[in-house]
């Protein structure tokens, strides 16, 4: 009877199987950059959607302000200049501070005070100019004509007027007769009916036309103030996508470079916080936080330990992986020089020593 290794055969399928090929893709360790590339696109496009919808709805306060002032066209123009310089200078000055928090953890304060000068009138206008945008662009209320209402009426007092008068060119020897008379006094008496008629119908229709404005008006202030608060939201959009687009340099930056940053030299500490670990080598006169470097560390052994998978799966040329294989171990090596003294967590030590002597853990 032959022996076989069932779970071996098993084992080795796997290895062979598409979905294990779709599992390896799936969980090997990927660079930041690349791991959120899509989401870093989604965020550029968004940010430059809210710039725009900013920039239009600030731009209606001042185009009609413009407007008002020139009395001409030449205010779409003026408008379109100082929006597009308005809307750059915030992209440009937004993402300098960001990169600057990032980098040294402190803002200059005149960039700060710039750009809060930036952001609050962008912000004021597009909240303004959205509610002057509404009332602008929206449909007067439909309210009911006094004339069509009262045509009909009207129509009769002048057909009364016009029997009156008939009725007085009847005479008899140059004077009215009794008839006529009579007829004349039944007339004035229906047109003073069909005139009180008349005024109530007025008064009528006036009052039902301040309620449809008074309505009208109050639901447009409502969709404006929606409106401006949905544009005020968009504002706090632009500046979250601003920071993160600054974010996803920065943080894929480091991940793969030491950061250098001056070591401070003056007494005033300008470049480090003085409360902020840091790693510093004499020889190279640069200084990198504790931080950056451990996650630097951890991401070298990552990329590191996929090669080795990679070279053991069968995944990729041999020359390849043997020469990512080197490149990490000789970037993991520098790394660790620039540690102190005192080592890292034992967890992380246990995986490189696990990836040095057999390759990479296995998956059962």
């Amino acid at each position: 009877m032959t022996n076989q290794n069932y779970f071996k055969q098993e084992y080795e399928e796997f290895l062979a199987s598409t979905f294990y090929g779709k599992l390896n893709k799936k969980f090997t360790p990927l660079p930041y950059c690349k791991k959120y590339k899509l989401l870093k696109n989604i965020v550029l496009v968004a940010s430059y959607i809210f710039n725009l919808l900013s920039g239009i709805t600030a731009s209606s306060l001042l185009y009609f302000f413009v407007l008002g002032l020139t009395k001409s066209q030449i205010a779409f123009a003026i408008t379109l200049v100082i929006i597009a310089l308005l809307e750059l200078l915030k992209r440009n000055l937004s993402g300098l501070t960001f990169k600057d928090y990032l980098m040294y953890k402190k803002i200059p304060l005149l960039l700060v005070v710039t750009l809060i000068t930036l952001s609050v009138l962008s912000i004021l206008s597009s909240y303004f100019g959205s509610k002057e945008l509404v009332f602008n662009l929206s449909t007067p209320a439909l309210v009911s004509s006094v004339e069509d209402a009262t045509s009909s009426l009207d129509a009769q007092i002048k057909s009364i007027n016009q029997q009156i008068k008939d009725a007085r060119e009847t005479r008899w020897s140059g004077t009215t007769t009794s008839a006529s008379q009579k007829t004349i006094t039944s007339l004035n008496k229906q047109k003073e009916a069909l005139l009180k008629e008349v005024i109530r119908v007025r008064e009528k229709v006036d009052t039902d036309n301040d309620e449809i404005e008074t309505q009208h008006l109050r639901k447009l202030t409502i969709n404006a103030n929606h409106f401006a608060l949905i544009t005020l939201l968009l504002e706090l959009l632009f500046l979250s996508s601003t920071f993160y687009l600054q974010y996803y340099d920065f943080r894929s930056f480091i991940e793969f470079n030491q950061v250098e940053r001056p070591v401070a030299t003056n007494k005033n500490n300008d470049y480090l916080l003085p409360e902020e670990k840091t790693v510093a080598t004499d020889s190279q006169n640069i200084s990198m936080p504790i931080d950056i470097l451990q996650g630097a560390i951890k991401n070298a052994k990552s990329n590191l330990s996929a090669y080795q998978s990679k070279l053991k799966n069968g995944q990729g040329t041999v020359s390849a992986n043997q020469k990512g294989i080197n490149r990490w171990k000789k970037r993991l090596k520098e790394l660790e020089e620039l540690l102190p003294d005192k080592p890292l967590d034992t967890e992380d030590e246990s995986i490189t020593d696990k990836g040095s002597d057999n390759g990479v853990a296995t998956l059962f």
